[in-house]
């Protein structure tokens, strides 16, 4: 799922940059919840959200592109890796909850 969720941003990101109007799709992604903004939404030209819809298990995070710690100062544990690529193509990865659909 994370190499998807990875690729899958690739993809988008390369959309973003070439100003392309071809359509990203998530449908063999497997249980990430994807989100292009803009119309036509499926083409990233105006940037996208994505994230794993089912949490990892402290087990599967050391492994995912996240990095860094999933827990907040306030204690609270983020097992999702949302994935947020802007209208330019910069592609932030951060834990966090699910992204909207």
């Amino acid at each position: 799922m994370n190499g998807s969720l990875v690729g899958l941003a690739k993809e988008c990101a390369t959309n973003a940059v070439l100003d392309s109007p071809d359509a990203v799709s998530a449908n063999g992604a497997t249980n990430i919840t994807f989100n292009a903004k803009g119309t036509p939404a499926a083409n990233c030209q105006n940037g996208a959200t994505m994230s794993n819809t089912n949490g990892f298990t402290p087990a599967e995070i050391g492994g995912a592109k996240c990095g860094g710690s999933t827990t907040l100062a306030n204690g609270s544990t983020h097992t999702h890796c949302v994935v947020t690529i802007s209208a330019d193509g910069e592609t932030t990865y951060a834990w966090g909850t699910a992204a909207a659909a």
